[in-house]
């Protein structure tokens, strides 16, 4: 269940979007556009990291490898780690991430 200040936040989200939506067809100033849209994202921001610290606390800690998405997504691009030990450049290790990702993927 949601908190009356994670369902202000909502509310708040919900109208920072619309009328940021409402100031750019209007054709309002840049700078009340800019700052009311800042405003809208930054309360986005805000229910990301509740959502993400709700999930958190439900998944509670898990093995690290769980929360590796490309190896998930794209198994074969798991293997950077055992092809260019911590000894190797970063530059390689990142032409070879991405080369694999084209081709294997």
């Amino acid at each position: 269940m949601l908190t009356r200040s994670e369902r202000l936040t909502i509310v708040a989200a919900l109208i920072g979007c619309v009328l940021a939506g409402v100031l750019t067809v209007i054709q309002a100033g840049s700078v009340v556009r800019f700052t009311v849209a800042a405003a809208a994202l930054a309360l986005l921001a805000t229910l990301v990291g509740q959502a993400t610290e709700q999930l958190g606390e439900r998944l509670g800690p898990g093995p690290p490898e769980s929360s590796n998405p490309p190896s998930a997504i794209c198994p074969s691009c798991s293997s950077v780690s055992s092809r260019y030990g911590p000894g190797s450049s970063r530059l390689s290790r990142l032409r070879w991430s991405a080369q694999s990702w084209a081709t294997a993927c």
